[in-house]
């Protein structure tokens, strides 16, 4: 994919790692391998926990500014121009060279790898696979045994609610309905849906 070289940080003693335990580690491997670099590119999150804390928690391990969910991105000399959708309205931030984003992938989706591009990737590999006593890494700061975070149980939540079906003609539906969850009716909507008539009584609208 245009790639020149891989690196592979791959060691079963990294294993379990949390969000801070595996920044500090892609710390380590950069600082190490590419101390000169210039920009980092990561996704917004994984596609598991989806907790999108590894790109922040990288960025302050290796003291660069950052931006997340960059949506359009552009580099002038030194200086990194993006723009993302924040509460929806577009926010556009800069900073200077070297920094860290992670990117969205409405605009910036993985392209299209062509056969040759596959032969050519098989044909020269340029691929370092790193264990954590390459990167200077003890077994004490690395993989589960490091991270303060445990997940005791993973689930899938059982549903609190129950359906309640009305029968019956429809006027008599409407009532129920009103009389049953007017108040929650009225919070979601925001307006009271009880309402007065010319003679002062109070209906059900």
């Amino acid at each position: 994919m245009g790639a020149d070289r891989g690196i592979l940080l791959c060691d079963p003693q990294m294993a379990g790692a949390d969000t801070l335990v595996t920044s500090h580690t892609l710390a380590q491997a950069i600082k190490k391998e590419i101390p000169a670099f210039d920009l980092v590119l990561c996704g917004c999150f994984s596609s598991d926990s989806e907790t999108a804390q590894v790109g922040p928690q990288l960025a302050e391990e290796l003291a660069v500014p950052s931006s997340g969910y960059v949506e359009k991105m552009e580099i002038k000399g030194r200086i990194m121009t993006m723009q993302r959708v924040a509460d929806n309205f577009i926010e556009t931030l800069a900073f200077d060279l070297p920094g860290l984003v992670t990117v969205s992938t409405r605009e910036y989706a993985p392209r299209y790898v062509s056969l040759k591009g596959l032969e050519d990737a098989f044909d020269a590999p340029d691929i370092c696979i790193l264990k954590a006593d390459d990167i200077g890494l003890a077994h004490n700061e690395i993989g589960i045994q490091a991270s303060p975070t445990k997940i005791l149980n993973v689930y899938s939540a059982d549903c609190q609610k129950k359906n309640l079906v009305l029968k019956g003609p429809a006027k008599k539906i409407i009532n129920t309905l009103f009389a049953t969850f007017s108040d929650r009716l009225s919070g979601a909507i925001g307006k009271d849906l009880k309402m007065h008539d010319h003679h002062g009584e109070k209906h059900d609208s």
